[in-house]
């Protein structure tokens, strides 16, 4: 994986990114107003950093939002 690399998609009105820099990982999601969530681990992958990133979004929006639009569980991700 190349320094720097990083993904995009959308959850509804959330932009999801992730981007890997510096070893590791690092998820966040920007909200109509801004940044809601920021979050680095030591992901084992790309793959599972986006879904961290799709489960933060669904706890932010279905579980403290109480949004009853349906779950998304696939977003399309795109090279940022």
């Amino acid at each position: 994986m190349t320094t720097d690399a990083g993904y995009v998609a959308q959850y509804y009105e959330l932009t999801l990114r992730v981007r890997f820099q510096g070893g590791k990982w690092t998820v966040v999601i920007l909200g109509p107003r801004g940044l809601i969530i920021t979050h680095d681990a030591n992901y084992g992958s790309e793959t599972e950093a986006e879904q961290v990133a799709i489960g933060l979004a669904q706890k932010n929006l279905h579980e403290e939002k109480h949004d009853v639009r349906p779950l998304l569980e696939v977003v399309g991700w795109q090279p940022a």
